[in-house]
């Protein structure tokens, strides 16, 4: 029985030691572990957008070249570690694209692009001067608009107050600038400019202002002038007030917010500058200074 037992455990050792133990499983992992791997992020981006690329596992120190297809996009060294990042440009137009990295060694790695249409939201700005070389927004002043993130190359139809009043091309990047317009001769109070390709559309707030202006700069004591005044309210009753006191009658704005009204400076008056103040009942105001001579 003794001598079974001894003969079994021979028998097991031998086989043991005479059967190769395979190292594929370990080759297999270090292969994998030393492949070269590219990172693209983002992996979907607009048309004209920064992607960053990033490569692991390439050879150290070595030039890698980046590639689309046969376009090279950018090159640059691995440091010590293999390791190397470059900014690209994503492609103009939409599509699925193949991002190729190879180093000297000839070590490459690949990644997917994808590219959609952008999705740039369109915006305006405006900045106003006036006839009198001031920024307030009234009635003959002068708007100039700029656009970004329309559509290239597109038509844009500018909207003041509801109403079409110019049109201009976006660039090739979807932006425009200098489209200028005069403020009509409208009512006053608060609305939108708005600007559409079609497609794209984008929006600010604008107010109109009351502005008054006087016939004469300059007056004696119960002289009468004349008060004229834009951006007031359609058909709104409009007041006066001279110093802060109330003078004249109240008088009635047109449907497009002028006016023109008598007004006789109070015969006491002494020398000095007076404010001369429009306000109507839909809380539209203006002033205008007046010299008493």
């Amino acid at each position: 029985m003794y001598i079974a037992l001894i003969a079994a455990s021979l028998y097991i050792m031998s086989v043991f030691v005479s059967t190769p133990v395979s190292t594929s499983a370990f080759s297999a992992s270090t292969t994998v572990a030393t492949k070269p791997k590219l990172i693209l992020k983002p992996t979907t981006v607009g048309t004209d957008k920064n992607v960053r690329v990033k490569g692991v596992r390439f050879t150290p120190n070595s030039l890698v070249t980046v590639k689309m297809g046969t376009t090279t996009l950018g090159t640059n060294t691995t440091d010590v570690s293999g390791t190397f990042t470059l900014k690209i440009k994503s492609p103009s137009t939409t599509g699925q694209y193949t991002i190729t990295a190879t180093d000297a060694a000839k070590k490459t790695a690949s990644a997917i692009l994808l590219v959609t249409a952008s999705s740039t939201i369109a915006k305006i700005s405006e900045t106003t001067k006036d006839q009198y070389g001031t920024h307030m927004h009234i009635v003959g002043a002068m708007v100039n608009l700029t656009g970004t993130g329309f559509t290239p190359g597109d038509t844009v139809t500018i909207y003041f107050f509801g109403s079409p009043i110019t049109t201009t091309t976006s660039n090739s990047t979807g932006g425009f600038s200098n489209t200028i317009f005069t403020i009509p001769t409208i009512p006053g109070g608060s609305n939108y400019i708005n600007a559409t390709d079609g497609t794209k559309k984008a929006d600010i707030p604008y107010k109109i202002v009351g502005h008054v202006t006087s016939s004469l700069s300059s007056v004696a004591p119960g002289q009468t002038v004349t008060i004229s005044g834009t951006g007031f309210g359609n058909s709104a009753t409009v007041s006066f007030t001279f110093n802060g006191a109330s003078i004249a009658s109240p008088t009635t704005a047109s449907s497009s917010g002028t006016f023109s009204a008598q007004v006789t400076i109070p015969s006491g008056t002494t020398k000095g500058n007076y404010p001369l103040v429009a306000t109507d009942n839909d809380g539209n105001s203006g002033t205008v200074h007046i010299k008493v001579l």
